[in-house]
């Protein structure tokens, strides 16, 4: 786009402007000539910068100035001022020459590698101390190619960061569980492990991770020793901060990474800042947003909106960064979203600044297996999951009638132990290889349960896969020979 130009004499009245300023601020030239200070195109929020800018260069004082200006429509652009006096002979100041460049281009790199620093969130978990256990949540699965169980023990866990880091981890753990450091953060480098975990797939690229945990507590307030934590990848802004500015192309992939839209809320003006990837994540053209608070909220069901306009209220009063899922819409179509808010500037907060991530897929994905759990607890036979390792990773209602097991006690602990042999070594490995390489199988096992009592049952084996149609481990059904998948006498009936 050519540049602006704009003429403003000594008295602070613009004297000309040409064809291409018109087309960037969207004022009619007999709008923009003649007009005096605040001028048309300089919005409310950022009128003091403008004066300011427009006051020292008349004096000489400054050749250059970044502002955020104002077009016709309420929409704001960032631009790049080049600024001239205007004297003859070296006399006094008649005015000044203003040529202006827009750089929404350039800033929307930054604001997109400022983004992949703060967001793109892959995993949220629960440590438990007293069994050893983190629950992970299902994004995990994405992130190491679906082989991710979502229960599993701390120190497999930890085998995917490097020695240092997995004592710092640990330590944090304990630390923050017991009460202390309330909100801890750590930055850690993600390894492949050096013994082969079937679901620690080899890493081609460096990749850092951010952790953030807090304590959790029972509903009376009383410490449980847990841990809540949340685990962010942050290799694009690591990547980043070593190359630099990035090109096109990688802001393309940042994009991809994490679908994120960014805003800024001045709660004076009640007008907001969008950034491009925002208009996208809505599916709105940037001409018909008025740029009006009201206008975002109304892309937000009601209830939602309220939640945040209190978040809003809550950021600007102390100060402390909040984050809410709520829904919102995308070309009439309800989606769901996790938004960050922080307070604009120090001190008194004149407004926020927030990330809006889309977390459709996950919210489904986690939906769905909700679903597909009470599904398979409403079957009157056990249903029973592992991972390629040969560990539980679903217990149904009916396992627990049919073992004595409870699913607490089952989930993360190796399935032959529970089932056949509770002393023996195998984990049942062997089990996945031969599923593996047979196919489904129906066949009559001797079983135990809790008690040790014996029993004989029929067990239906079948490959979980992935999504590419790669093994991810095993689910079986299994029904007690006595007819009753639940009954514990079934080793003291005839085996039909």
């Amino acid at each position: 786009m050519p540049h602006g130009i704009c003429i403003v004499d000594a008295g602070g009245v613009i004297t000309d402007v040409n064809a291409a300023f018109v087309s960037m601020t969207g004022f009619a030239q007999d709008t923009l000539v003649g007009s005096g200070l605040p001028f048309p195109h300089w919005p409310d929020e950022h009128r003091d910068a403008c004066a300011a800018s427009l006051r020292d260069a008349l004096a000489g004082r400054i050749t250059e100035a970044e502002l955020v200006l104002r077009r016709r429509d309420g929409s704001r652009f960032p631009a790049l001022l080049t600024m001239s006096v205007l004297a003859e002979d070296g006399g006094a100041s008649e005015g000044i020459v203003a040529v202006l460049r827009e750089t929404s281009r350039e800033t929307d790199e930054h604001a997109l590698l400022q983004e992949a620093h703060r967001v793109a969130r892959l995993v949220s978990w629960e440590y438990d101390p007293g069994s050893g256990l983190v629950e992970l949540s299902r994004e995990l699965t994405d992130m190491e190619g679906g082989h991710v169980p979502r229960v599993t023990t701390l120190d497999r866990a930890l085998e995917l960061l490097t020695n240092t880091d997995a004592q710092a981890l640990r330590e944090w753990l304990a630390r923050v569980g017991g009460g202390g450091d309330g909100s801890t953060i750590l930055e850690s480098e993600l390894v492949q492990p050096e013994r082969n975990l079937d679901w620690a797939l080899p890493l081609p690229n460096p990749r850092w991770v951010e952790t953030r945990m807090r304590a959790i507590r029972d509903p009376s307030g009383a410490l449980t020793g847990g841990v809540h934590g949340t685990t962010q990848d942050i290799t694009a802004r690591k990547l980043a901060d070593l190359a630099g500015r990035g090109s096109e192309q990688r802001l393309r992939e940042t994009q991809r990474i994490g679908e994120v839209g960014s805003f800024e809320i001045d709660c004076r003006t009640r007008m907001v800042t969008w950034s491009p990837q925002l208009y996208r994540l809505f599916d709105v053209h940037a001409g018909i947003c008025s740029g009006e608070l009201d206008f975002l909220l109304g892309l937000i069901p009601a209830q939602d909106a309220s939640a945040l306009a209190r978040l809003a209220d809550a950021v600007t009063v102390d100060g402390r960064p909040r984050e809410l899922e709520h829904r919102y819409l995308r070309a009439g179509t309800m989606r769901y979203a996790e938004t960050r808010l922080e307070p604009l500037g120090t001190g008194p907060a004149r407004g926020v600044r927030g990330t809006l991530r889309d977390v459709t897929a996950r919210r489904l994905a986690e939906d769905e297996a909700h679903l597909r759990g009470q599904l398979l607890d409403t079957v009157d036979a056990a249903v029973i999951a592992t991972d390629l390792d040969a560990i539980v990773t679903h217990w149904s209602r009916g396992a627990e009638r049919l073992y004595g097991w409870a699913r607490s006690e089952t989930v993360g602990r190796p399935l032959r132990r529970l089932t056949v042999d509770a002393g023996g070594r195998d984990d049942g490995r062997r089990l996945v290889e031969c599923l593996i390489a047979s196919g489904p199988a129906v066949a009559r096992h001797q079983l135990a349960r809790k008690d040790g009592a014996r029993f004989q049952g029929l067990v239906r084996t079948s490959l979980l896969t992935d999504t590419s149609g790669a093994p991810a481990g095993v689910i079986a059904v299994v029904v007690g020979l006595d007819g009753t998948a639940g009954d514990v006498r079934g080793n003291r009936r005839p085996i039909v």
